[in-house]
């Protein structure tokens, strides 16, 4: 007497058991893969206010001000950052007086990025993210 075969192949229940398992590691995985693009875009940000401030001083030394224009130090007025994420401004700080300190605010501006919070240096070193000393990462 011959026994019967089995039948080689996967039924349908397994194979919707690993489509279901694919499913929720994707479900993990892509949240947390759009939280470091926005944090490593955010550093992006944090390198150009830095090279825009070391700029400022270069211009202080020579000029005995800061400027809120630019051009003066090089960039154009509408700069962006590397990525294109963030549009780099200056104002002047409390007191308007440009010859003691100016303020470098990087705005998202793009996609995901847009939700992110405004980063901020000024002359005298401080700098915070949505308002909050520091640039920590979040």
């Amino acid at each position: 007497m011959r026994m019967a075969s089995k039948p080689k192949g996967f039924t349908l229940i397994e194979l919707m058991i690993v489509v279901s398992i694919i499913a929720i590691l994707v479900s993990i995985a892509v949240p947390i893969y759009s939280q470091h693009q926005v944090r490593s875009n955010r550093i992006d940000a944090m390198q150009t206010l830095t090279e825009v401030m070391a700029q400022q001083q270069r211009f202080i030394l020579r000029q005995r001000r800061y400027t809120v224009d630019l051009s003066e130090i090089g960039y154009s007025q509408a700069l962006l950052t590397q990525r294109k994420l963030y549009t780099i401004t200056a104002t002047a700080c409390d007191n308007n007086d440009l010859q003691r300190c100016v303020n470098l605010i990087a705005t998202p501006n793009v996609g995901a990025q847009k939700g992110d919070g405004l980063l901020t240096l000024n002359s005298r070193g401080q700098k915070t993210f949505n308002g909050e000393l520091g640039w920590g990462q979040k």
